[in-house]
């Protein structure tokens, strides 16, 4: 990792961001990774690790700075909670009980507000609210383990919520683009309602445009508890592949690299503002950025490093990121992702597409289970199988409906109904639930810490090896941890 600076400089914010934060079992893991970068630096007297002290200032220094300015906006509202009654609107949307929620900025706070109303009134972006209510803080979880309203929407900018049944529009701001966006996602939500019945097109919408707000409770399970729940969500997965098809649509069109880069750029900014913005979709447009770059220069592009300026670019941006767990776990996967890449062995035989598939789904779910366990202390022992199954499924219906979603009804759309049955289908099967509790933070720093050391020596080792090892490691973790409970049901 020495020789990848931006990743040493990621590890450092995102140590210096914990410590900030008060993250307890991430403020061990800083002092560790502190110590390991000091201890490697003073034996081997090499100065790249000096990345990682920079690193971890630059997220001290940042934090403290977002840390205070998020205090004094919650102090400024808990005193005046019901003088900042206005605000314009970004966002409208509509829950399960049929209210509406709508999104505001008061240009005095630098919270956003979630304004929750029963009002049947037509709100756009870019109306001006005056409404009724007091400002109320998120709520923490009161269980480890447990979802976090606070978390969750803190990381999104969104500090205050409000439930009014009064509310007033006193004018409108023009916000030409966002309306577009607006009226743009609005006809692809119809077009989809048209071309396919009401569970396929619920889960089309919430692949293509972001919008879940469809998708039943037991849906969502079924996906969660299959490893599939990634693709109930806009991932930088869907953002790469709008990117790079236009790109080589436009490359191929005119032969110019240049060219092809710019559009596919533009293709993914205006997908991932389409989609929300959501982190790991800004994530892979920034990664993405960062591959087309290296095209144009000339420069080789490295997974990791382009990973970890994406990552340093949204910590700066919000450091409360390092409470939401899908920032996590996005960028775990890339790092995974990018050592699997390192040491994947070379398949041969009759069936080596399926056994490639197969091998990385396996590396993958061992990569991500001591995270995902962390967090939810529970996990599918055999998810990679659900993964080999439906991934290739999932991504063939999201590009055929996302080429065909401007076209009237054909059998292309019904095929694509049956892939996506498919993939519901696959999402309801069990997969054996493996329950550990609680793992401590440290035993899982040390997991990955032993998977970049040992990459050298992967690479020499058979698969079978690599797996086996990566398989020893993680319940030699678990059986030193202190387990509520533990076994397969």
């Amino acid at each position: 990792m020495k020789q990848r600076p931006m990743v040493l400089i990621f590890a450092g914010v995102l140590s210096g961001t914990a410590v900030v934060w008060n993250i307890m079992s991430m403020t061990a893991a800083f002092y560790l990774l502190t110590g390991i970068c000091l201890l490697a630096s003073l034996i081997f007297s090499d100065r790249r690790y000096g990345w990682v002290v920079v690193g971890i200032l630059a997220g001290i220094l940042l934090s403290l700075g977002f840390k205070t300015s998020m205090k004094l906006d919650l102090i400024q509202v808990k005193e005046k909670a019901t003088e900042y009654t206005m605000g314009r609107v970004l966002e409208v949307s509509k829950t399960k009980k049929g209210k509406l929620a709508v999104l505001l900025k008061n240009k005095n706070l630098e919270g956003k507000i979630l304004l929750y109303t029963p009002e049947d009134e037509k709100i756009i972006p870019g109306d001006i609210l005056r409404f009724q209510g007091e400002l109320e803080e998120w709520e923490d979880a009161a269980n480890p383990g447990q979802f976090s309203s606070r978390h969750y929407y803190f990381s999104k900018g969104i500090y205050y919520h409000v439930y009014s049944k009064n509310i007033e529009i006193e004018g409108h701001q023009n916000i030409y683009f966002q309306e577009k966006i607006l009226q743009c996602r609005e006809y692809m939500k119809h077009q989809l309602e048209i071309q396919y019945k009401n569970e396929v097109s619920d889960f089309l919408k919430g692949m293509l445009i972001g919008d879940k707000n469809g998708l039943s409770d037991e849906v969502k399970d079924d996906f969660k508890e299959s490893g599939l729940i990634h693709l109930l969500a806009v991932s930088g997965l869907h953002i790469s592949l709008a990117g790079r098809r236009v790109y080589k649509l436009v490359r191929k069109w005119c032969g110019n690299f240049v060219v092809g880069s710019l559009a596919g750029m533009t293709g993914a900014v205006f997908y991932c503002i389409l989609t929300g913005g959501s982190g790991s979709s800004l994530r892979a447009v920034m990664m993405l950025g960062v591959y087309f770059l290296s095209e144009i220069l000339g420069e080789h592009y490295d997974m990791m490093s382009a990973g970890a300026f994406a990552g340093i670019v949204l910590l700066i941006m919000c450091p409360y990121r390092i409470y939401d767990t899908g920032f996590l776990y996005s960028f775990t996967a890339v790092f995974v992702i990018a050592i699997y890449q390192l040491v994947k062995p070379k398949m041969k035989g009759k069936y080596y597409k399926l056994k490639e598939s197969l091998s990385f789904c396996i590396f993958i779910q061992i990569g991500m289970l001591p995270l995902i366990i962390y967090f939810q202390y529970e996990a599918p022992a055999f998810s990679f199988l659900a993964n080999v199954a439906a991934v290739p499924l999932a991504t063939c219906a999201f590009t055929l409906a996302f080429l065909l979603i401007f076209l009237p009804y054909t059998v292309f759309h019904e095929a694509i109904s049956w892939m996506i049955q498919g993939v519901l289908w696959i999402s309801r099967q069990s997969y054996g639930m493996l329950t550990i509790g609680h793992v401590p933070f440290l035993w899982v720093l040390l997991f990955y810490d032993r998977i970049v050391d040992m990459e050298e020596k992967w690479t020499k080792s058979t698969y079978q090896d690599q797996s086996g090892l990566c398989y020893h490691d993680h319940f030699d973790m678990d059986s030193n941890g202190k387990k509520k409970e533990s076994g397969i049901s």
